[in-house]
Order: C-alpha cells, then sequence, then structure tokens
C-alpha cells in the first residue's frame, strides 16, 4: 500500500467528484500519484437494512470484513477474463474507505444498468464464469472459515419459513 498516496486521499477526502450514493459513497479524486477510485461506507452498522442484517448472519460478512478481505476477492476476480478488475491501493478502517486504481469508463445516469445486449451478455459470462469456481467456504474469500454456515443457515429458516 502506498503511505504517501493514503495520506494524500485522507487530507483530500472534502475534494472526491461524487459518481453514486448508495452502500458507500463513491467518487474520483485526482491526486499527484494519478487518479483513484475512493469508496467510503455510507451505511451505518446500527441502522442497516433487513438485507445486509440476514448477510451478516447467513455469510458472516460486514463491511469491515468486507473492506479486510478486498485483496483476496480481488485477486479471484481478476482472474475472470470477462470484465477487468480494479487494483485495491489502501484501505482506511478508520475512515471506513478503500482506495482503487482508477479505470476509464462510462458514468450511466440515472444509476442503472444500461440496456445494451452486449453489455449484458458480458456481465452473463463473468457471472456465469465465477458461478462455475470452486471455493472452499460461503464466506468471503480470505476470511477466517468456520463451520456455523450450517447452523446460522438452519436457525434462519427455521425463524423466516412457515410451514402450513
Amino acid at each position: 500500500m502506498n503511505d504517501k498516496l493514503m495520506t494524500y486521499v485522507k487530507n483530500h477526502l472534502d475534494e472526491i467528484t461524487e459518481i453514486s450514493v448508495s452502500t458507500n459513497i463513491t467518487g474520483y479524486l485526482d491526486t499527484p500519484y494519478g487518479k483513484v477510485i475512493v469508496k467510503k461506507q455510507y451505511l451505518n452498522e446500527d441502522t442497516l437494512s433487513p438485507f445486509w442484517k440476514k448477510l451478516e448472519f447467513l455469510f458472516s460478512s460486514n463491511f469491515e470484513k468486507q473492506r479486510t478481505c478486498m485483496n483476496s476477492l480481488l485477486a479471484i476476480l481478476s482472474k475472470n477474463p470477462h470484465i477487468p478488475c480494479p487494483k485495491l491501493l489502501g484501505v482506511d478502517e478508520n475512515l471506513k474507505i478503500s482506495v482503487f486504481s482508477f479505470m476509464d469508463g462510462d458514468i450511466w445516469e440515472p444509476d442503472e444498468f444500461p440496456k445494451n445486449q452486449s453489455i449484458e451478455e458480458q456481465l452473463g459470462r463473468f457471472i456465469g464464469y465465477n458461478h462455475c469456481l470452486n471455493v472452499d467456504d460461503v464466506e468471503l474469500p480470505g476470511a477466517k472459515s468456520s463451520d456455523e454456515f450450517p447452523k446460522r443457515l438452519r436457525d434462519f429458516l427455521l425463524q423466516n419459513v412457515k410451514s402450513d
């Protein structure tokens, strides 16, 4: 990780040009080291939606763990030949930010998937490739593996599925 780049980013967070706001505030920043993408966690762990609560319950996934495991995830995704992957340049857990290499592309407004058959096919190939990979665990790549998933899944089903 480039300490000078991370220091620059931390000192210039208010200069980020915002691209989107969702789970994260995502934007780009011109730095003396080149343009970068910055993702800053937007959602608060104390007010998570049912989706994020269930994701954490079932897969032991939360924002901090996602940032911690990002290098392992990108190592897997970068092998996928269908969509290029950025490089993780740094993480600051105190500020809840991740900094990535900038990749050229188009921003679609409104923030929705463009209706374009070749893009749809490319995404389909990307997702299909990922689903053909063998993995050791259902948790995040690089996370400490546990044997808890079957119990969490059973507990989830018992709590959420009603029988007639």
